[in-house]
């Protein structure tokens, strides 16, 4: 007789199971079982057992209770946080780094440094106009002078080519630092682009309640551009951009703002100065 013979034989061979009260003896059942019948219903229960742990485990929350299991969706939740938490990071050291050159653009050193920037005295509209005579909340020290001034004592301004904001448009308003118009006004169609009037990089690209949309680009030779009240920005801090490249689009946002126009700014060492010293206005 061969193995698998005797195998068969010893599966196929009948038990009688009896169920007896424990204390009467009374027969209460009778089953008749063979030995490979009772072996498969041991083997069902086991996988069917095995089968209920596992959904049990992959699809309800019992498995959280295991120890040193990592819920997936949790997890999937941490690292969700993690990444936003390093984009904010981010996002703050681009700020930081922004500010940090705007102040040596500016040439802010101190908290001193700074209403006297914001306060300088009042000045005409050509350069050997003194300053006005009018009473004012608070006199700026004598190191402070408007740039009109400060460049009245020089043969010319800075050499520095500039192209260019607006294609087309007029010229709207002047160059104002008795009123605290430190920029010039253009007005142009709809949609005109806006263009960076020399090479440099954005130092700041982001939307502020009074101005708007703005720009401000760092040039060469201590240079500095602001382009405000616009529809959109093209780029983003830290980008580079050459003279002429577009960088915004015309427009009216801001608290400040009366309408469709350019407020664009010149500034230089940290003062600034009159865009229609490099600019031909006639054109406009």
């Amino acid at each position: 007789m061969t193995r698998w013979q005797r195998l068969r034989e010893h599966l196929s061979q009948p038990y009688r199971l009896t169920i007896l009260h424990a204390e009467t003896y009374e027969q209460h059942g009778e089953y008749v079982l063979r030995r490979g019948t009772f072996y498969a219903l041991i083997g069902g229960a086991a996988l069917l057992l095995v089968a209920l742990t596992t959904v049990l485990i992959f699809y309800t929350r019992i498995r959280e209770l295991i120890p040193g299991y990592t819920d997936t969706e949790l997890q999937r939740k941490q690292e969700l946080l993690l990444l936003k938490v390093e984009e904010m990071e981010s996002k703050i050291a681009q700020r930081d780094s922004v500010i940090q050159s705007m102040l040596r653009v500016t040439d802010v050193d101190s908290p001193s440094s700074k209403p006297a920037a914001a306060t300088l005295p009042a000045a005409g509209a050509r350069p050997e106009v003194q300053p006005a005579t009018e009473a004012a909340p608070a006199d700026p020290p004598a190191s402070v002078q408007s740039p009109k001034v400060r460049f009245a004592s020089q043969s010319k301004a800075p050499p520095f080519r500039l192209v260019r904001p607006l294609e087309t448009g007029f010229l709207t308003n002047t160059f104002r630092p008795a009123d605290q118009h430190f920029a010039i006004d253009l007005a142009a169609p709809a949609r005109e682009l806006v263009r960076s009037v020399a090479d440099g990089y954005v130092i700041f690209s982001d939307y502020t309640t009074e101005t708007g949309h703005v720009i401000g680009i760092h040039h060469a030779q201590q240079f500095v551009s602001f382009y405000k009240h616009n529809r959109t920005n093209f780029k983003k801090t830290g980008d580079f951009v050459k003279a002429g490249e577009p960088i915004a689009v015309i427009g009216n946002s801001g608290e400040n703002s009366t309408g469709p126009h350019l407020h664009f700014e010149l500034w230089h060492q940290g003062r600034p100065i009159d865009p229609l010293l490099y600019l031909d206005y006639r054109r406009y």
